[in-house]
């Protein structure tokens, strides 16, 4: 942990900082209908006393202690334009961490310059957009799985904590080190940061990993314990948050009561876009990885921790196809949020992945080019509709 502080305190790390706090200046000023304003309005009722802090407080608590608990908007959303931020800092920072730490498991030398690079283009990933999503699609980030969102305060807060999360959980799980106290006092931290903030990691981190400790032929039954112990509070706090939300309307901001039911297969993404365009948001959504996946593929299923990622990725896909809240949040999407941070945590494992082959020299030159045309594609995309939104004056569009 040494190293994330290190990292923390290092140029291009202010850099991302002060980038982000320009971005999210804007975008709350000139954006109004982002979900950061709708949690801005949420916390000024919590310090009204109309409403009660929810299951998942951390974010508001957070922004209430920066905002020294005002009832004035302004202040509350200043507070959150600090805080989401240092979530896109700390996010960077997290992922040149796991970026660092997977090239000196591998033993492979990669040059700061070329890590810092790569990390600052995943924070601006993006779909790649067609006519549909520019010309008929209105809710464009709800129907396409992308890596980066900047209108949702939760998930964006989230973020870091579900990565670090993933990558330790992960080293121990693949064996690339041990699981100490130390380590499980930390995934046990990580996993309740996750649950008090958003959930939404840990519908696929719980089961996935769970079941992976549970069938590891290395582990005896003790490790399966100790390592199974995170999962257990991790489930009972998930637990405890819905008989709070949807059986006691705790926290809640509708008077409606909602739950979660079984879903017509896909029809949270039937309801923002036709049937036909359902592959063209997955084949686009994907895009940077099918040409990775060229040149790639055969040597995918041999590395560990892309199969571990990968099988979170679809997991989370398959919860967002079959799973849905009932009630007035029914098409609020909230089955959608951990498949933002698991195609981020693919496409982090499978560039990773690509680098490290190309130093192997299983890779040429020429594909290493054409990989890296990807992700900047990509990366662009996500800035050319960061522009867009600002000049539209709407995230909704």
């Amino acid at each position: 942990m040494l190293k994330v502080t290190k990292i923390f305190f290092s140029w291009d790390s202010i850099l991302i900082l002060l980038i982000h706090a320009v971005l999210f200046f804007f975008l709350v000023k000139l954006v109004p209908d982002l979900d950061i304003q709708i949690h801005s309005g949420f916390v000024k009722d919590i310090n009204l006393g109309t409403v009660n802090y929810p299951s998942n407080f951390l974010y508001y608590f957070i922004i209430n202690i920066f905002s020294l608990f005002s009832i004035n908007v302004n202040s509350i959303n200043n507070a959150a334009i600090v805080i989401l931020s240092l979530s896109c800092m700390l996010k960077y920072v997290v992922t040149k961490y796991v970026a660092m730490d997977y090239f000196r498991i591998m033993e492979i030398a990669v040059s700061k310059k070329i890590i810092v690079i790569f990390c600052t283009l995943l924070l601006f990933y993006f779909v790649l957009p067609d006519l549909f999503f520019w010309n008929e699609m209105q809710y464009k980030f709800i129907a396409r799985i992308t890596p980066n969102v900047w209108h949702n305060s939760t998930v964006i807060f989230l973020f870091p904590f579900s990565i670090l999360l993933f990558w330790i959980q992960g080293k121990i799980l693949l064996g690339y080190t041990h699981l100490t106290n130390n380590r499980l006092i930390l995934l046990t931290v990580l996993v309740l940061i996750n649950a008090f903030i958003k959930p939404s990691y840990l519908f696929v981190y719980l089961p996935v990993t769970g079941l992976m400790i549970l069938f590891h032929k290395k582990f005896d039954l003790k490790m399966k314990f100790m390592s199974l112990l995170p999962h257990i509070i991790g489930a009972l706090s998930i637990g405890l948050s819905y008989i709070l939300l949807f059986h006691f309307q705790y926290g809640s901001m509708f008077i409606e009561k909602s739950g979660v039911m079984l879903s017509n297969p896909f029809e949270l993404f039937l309801k923002y876009i036709p049937a036909w365009n359902l592959p063209f948001s997955f084949l686009l959504s994907c895009f940077g990885l099918l040409i990775l996946g060229v040149f790639s593929f055969s040597k995918w299923f041999k590395d560990k921790l892309i199969i571990y990622t990968t099988i979170q990725f679809v997991f989370g896909i398959l919860l967002s196809i079959f799973l849905i809240e009932s009630g007035p949040r029914r098409y609020h999407g909230n089955f959608l949020w951990q498949n933002q941070i698991c195609i981020y945590l693919l496409v982090l494992v499978c560039y990773l992945f690509a680098i490290k082959i190309y130093k192997e020299k299983k890779l040429s030159v020429i594909q290493m080019k054409l990989i890296t045309l990807g992700i900047i594609i990509h990366a662009l995309s996500g800035v050319l509709y960061l522009i867009y939104i600002l000049d539209k004056g709407t995230y909704f569009v």
